[in-house]
């Protein structure tokens, strides 16, 4: 017999020992990393969350701001002012700082400092005259002007102001300046806060003008020098790290408003790492009681282990004398002499044993795998003997069709349920996948009928399988599944009902919405008939008169999107020279452009090109380009139309030295509702159906439009192309 070699090896205790350590250390250094990995995220989502809350946070001080110019331009108009009839004027004011929460006061100054009225002070009360930086500013520049806080000399409450010029005849004539109470503003900021943070403004000498907490304790005072240098380093906005003014180390973001304030939003950085280190802690005390567990359980499981492996080893060797088995060899002494003790054991039966246990379970796990497919799909199953023309139903089949249970294998009571008109189609697709029409793939819907479910659609996937006989293919069976698609159809409908109510509902409106206009124009326009020109009243009723003029075109671009939504527009396409066309468009847009004090060049090619079109719409379309153009591009900006002529096609281009449009917008400023500067400084009206509007006209007449913009700031030109006409043009 001979002498049995066994490799020398490590014991089961000390491989089993090994385990829980090489299981629970890189799994917690994956979570360490993983605690790392969220930690950071969370910080850029901080980051992220504070720059958005300053934003809002500026937001809604510049419409508090914009509130107050407005009123203050409002009051500058009253009629009293001009006739200084300051008692009217000044009761009014009194009412006014009464009616607006945080209002201090309003006080009237002329050119030279002069103040009219303080409605703090008695009216005819001798009054200082005032020489604010901000009040020269303003009416240096004849724009609103924000001032720093500063000290009231009457009522000795240090305050903010906003001066604002009120024009006469095209210069400033008078300064009205709005007071507002700094508390007041410190409420306005503090809203919507999350835990922990704080709002802060600070004035153009970096001194506190509100803060959301402890108001008192800080008004009028430095802010942190921390942030004084994050601002120097990013003037305009930015986040950082810095030292508050109480010394605890804090995530600040923060904007500019006006190029004066700057609105602030800081939160403690222990706010983010105290949870970390929590969760480090935490971690790393759970991983050392697994650790400690699995080196304890291992122990005690080895001895058990190696004592089951010495009886298995004694039981063996009776099995060993009759039956071959493979011999095997490892590094685990115990497990070695387990294998020495049976190399000799049957070796065929074991082999054989396994190979039919494999078999068995992976057909099972297989028929379960397709049960559950079938289960979350809904699908039924079926299988056509195309030999012997009989087919087997799955049970979801059968109840897919309406079918009872005893139904014959028979294809015939499944075409029954398909309605006449659709019974040819499916009965010729499934003859071409028999026939060998796309290697025997076949995928069609229809419908199907049952007295029990009704109409239900169907989605049918199979696949003809193929035997050669005599060096010819036949189609053997038809092997496939059916899919209920009648919620999805369902869906669908509903969809398009949607939409078809919303078109109806659009036209309705836009109706609704027309019928008033036309009296309102003709009232306005006799109203400024009877007035002064230049008068308030006569301004007023310009002011009316526009709007009535922008509203009639809003309403008119939505009845005309919603004629072609409903195929209901009708083109009189004739051919047509541009030239007119684009001088028309023109002259609609020349007040607008006049006002703004911009320039519109028009370059047009001689001999003028002809294109088959509608010229009413083909002018609709320009004038819309023209008058978004106009309306994005400062004062004394420029808009070009140009023409040209490349093959079959006519390319007129809408160029604008404006604010341009950012790279994300490119692709959706044709889609309804969609408005390409929606800042409060840019809001300039509109529904945002123009551009809709355009796209839809230009693609009734056959053409195509786009947009290129190098980003804001840098302009934006529209292109529209259409097809060039060879017949003459239309005298």
């Amino acid at each position: 017999m001979p002498v049995r070699v066994r490799p020398r090896g490590v014991s089961l205790r000390a491989l089993l020992a090994g385990l829980p350590i090489l299981a629970v250390l890189p799994l917690l250094a994956f979570s360490l990393w993983l605690l790392f990995i969220v930690w950071q995220s969370s910080n850029d989502n901080a980051r992220r969350d504070l720059s958005q809350t300053v934003d809002t946070l500026a937001v809604a001080v510049d419409r508090e701001l914009m509130g107050l110019t407005r009123e203050l331009r409002l009051l500058g108009d009253f009629p009293t002012l001009d006739t200084h009839d300051m008692a009217v004027f000044y009761r009014y004011s009194q009412e006014l700082v009464a009616r607006k929460e945080g209002w201090d006061s309003i006080v009237a100054v002329e050119l030279d400092g002069t103040v009219l009225m303080n409605t703090n002070v008695p009216l005819g009360s001798e009054l200082a005259s005032i020489s604010q930086p901000h009040v020269k500013k303003a009416i240096e520049a004849r724009v609103p002007v924000l001032s720093n806080i500063y000290r009231d000399q009457y009522s000795g409450k240090q305050l903010i102001s906003l001066a604002v010029p009120i024009p006469r005849g095209g210069t400033v004539r008078w300064v009205l300046e709005g007071r507002i109470d700094p508390d007041s503003l410190s409420r306005i900021i503090g809203r919507g806060l999350g835990l922990g943070a704080t709002a802060l403004i600070a004035d153009g000498n970096n001194l506190a003008a509100a803060r959301s907490r402890d108001f008192e304790s800080y008004f009028g005072k430095p802010i942190a020098q921390g942030f004084r240098a994050l601002m120097d380093s990013e003037p305009f906005n930015g986040v950082g790290s810095a030292l508050s003014a109480d010394g605890v180390e804090v995530l600040v973001a923060w904007r500019r408003l006006q190029g004066v304030w700057t609105a602030m939003v800081f939160e403690p950085m222990a706010l983010r790492d105290v949870p970390l280190q929590r969760s480090i802690n935490t971690l790393l005390a759970f991983g050392g009681l697994v650790l400690t567990i699995g080196l304890l359980s291992s122990l005690l499981l080895g001895k058990r282990i190696r004592q089951a492996i010495a009886q298995v080893a004694q039981d063996a060797h009776g099995l060993a004398q009759g039956e071959a088995l493979p011999r095997r060899l490892s590094t685990i002494t115990e497990v070695a002499a387990m294998f020495d003790s049976l190399k000799d054991a049957g070796r065929i039966q074991i082999d054989g044993n396994r190979e039919r246990e494999q078999t068995h379970d992976a057909l099972t796990v297989s028929g379960e795998r397709l049960k559950l497919a079938l289960d979350a799909t809904e699908a039924g199953v079926f299988d056509w003997d195309l030999i012997r023309d009989k087919v087997e139903w799955g049970e979801r089949s059968l109840d897919l069709f309406g079918l009872p249970p005893d139904t014959p294998p028979e294809l015939g009571a499944l075409i029954r349920r398909i309605p006449d008109d659709e019974r040819a189609r499916v009965a010729a697709a499934i003859d071409a996948a028999i026939a060998g029409v796309d290697l025997g793939r076949l995928q069609l819907e229809f419908s199907v009928i049952s007295p029990e479910k009704g109409r239900r659609w169907i989605e049918m996937r199979a696949m003809v399988h193929f035997e050669v006989i005599a060096q010819q293919l036949r189609a053997k069976r038809l092997i496939g599944v059916f899919v209920d698609q009648t919620e999805r159809h369902e869906g669908l409908d509903l969809l398009r009902e949607a939409d078809r109510r919303k078109d109806e509902f659009l036209a309705m409106l836009a109706h609704e919405l027309r019928n008033p206009l036309a009296p309102m124009r003709n009232a306005a326009s006799l109203l400024a008939r009877t007035l002064t020109p230049e008068s308030t009243q006569w301004r007023a009723v310009q002011m009316l008169d526009r709007q009535v003029t922008h509203m009639t075109r809003l309403v008119n671009d939505l009845l005309d999107v919603s004629r072609i939504s409903q195929g209901k527009i009708e083109l009189r396409m004739e051919p047509i020279r541009l030239g007119p066309v684009v001088q028309g468009a023109v002259d609609a847009v020349r007040s607008q452009v006049d006002e703004r004090h911009q320039t519109l060049t028009v370059n047009l090619p001689q001999p003028e090109p002809v294109i088959e079109a509608d010229s009413v719409r083909i002018a609709q379309v320009l004038e819309n380009l023209l008058s978004n153009a106009s309306k994005y591009t400062p004062p004394q900006g420029a808009i070009t139309i140009d023409v040209e002529v490349q093959g079959d096609e006519v390319v007129i281009r809408v160029g604008d030295t404006g604010i341009g449009i950012a790279p994300g917008q490119l692709t959706n400023v044709f889609e309804m509702f969609t408005q390409i500067d929606a800042t409060l400084d840019r809001a300039q009206g509109g529904l945002g159906i123009g551009l809709s509007l355009v796209k839809r006209l230009v693609g009734l007449h056959g053409g195509t439009v786009a947009v290129t913009s190098e980003g804001l700031g840098h302009g934006s030109c529209f292109e529209f192309r259409l097809p060039r006409s060879k017949k003459a043009a239309v005298a």
